[in-house]
């Protein structure tokens, strides 16, 4: 758990809206503890901070699914570009 000075620092660092914002569309990106280290704030704290109210929790949550679906493009992308020969497959 993070010390009383950091609770109170991140406090006024998350009553910014900007910072909010940019936590998450962070997170349509990488992982909390990725997006905590890059805005230098305490993981404990962002991820207490997004679970703590419905709105913010279905935010977070909107965040980390438009992850997954980048990231299954991506993969469909990848799978769709390679050519494959079932022929050659079975030698």
């Amino acid at each position: 758990m993070a010390r009383k000075i950091t609770i109170k620092a991140f406090g006024a660092w998350v009553a910014d809206e900007a910072n909010v914002v940019d936590v998450l569309e962070r997170l349509a990106e990488q992982h909390l503890h990725k997006v905590a280290t890059a805005v230098k704030q305490p993981y404990t704290c962002l991820y207490a901070y997004f679970d703590s109210t419905p709105e913010l929790r279905a935010r977070y949550e909107a965040a980390c699914r438009a992850r997954v679906s980048r990231r299954a493009d991506e993969t469909q992308d990848i799978a769709d570009a390679q050519e494959f020969d079932i022929e050659q497959a079975r030698e």
